[in-house]
């Protein structure tokens, strides 16, 4: 449990987020996705999803 949650049930993700971080992971693994493979929002997605990350990853290495 994080020092934020109220609850001691773990995070459990939508399916949606599960989707963006799953293509988002491909995506940083060197998956060659095309242009047009993916929708405009599922780009947005996957951009605000690794944003989120690089903040959180950003925030924890100045708390060391």
């Amino acid at each position: 449990m994080c020092a934020q949650c109220f609850s001691s049930a773990p995070f459990k993700p939508s399916i949606k987020l599960s989707v963006v971080k799953y293509l988002s992971d491909l995506k940083q693994s060197g998956y060659p996705f095309g242009r047009n493979q993916l929708e405009l929002e599922v780009w947005h997605k996957m951009r605000e999803y690794e944003q989120t990350l690089d903040k959180i990853i950003y925030e924890d290495s100045k708390n060391k």
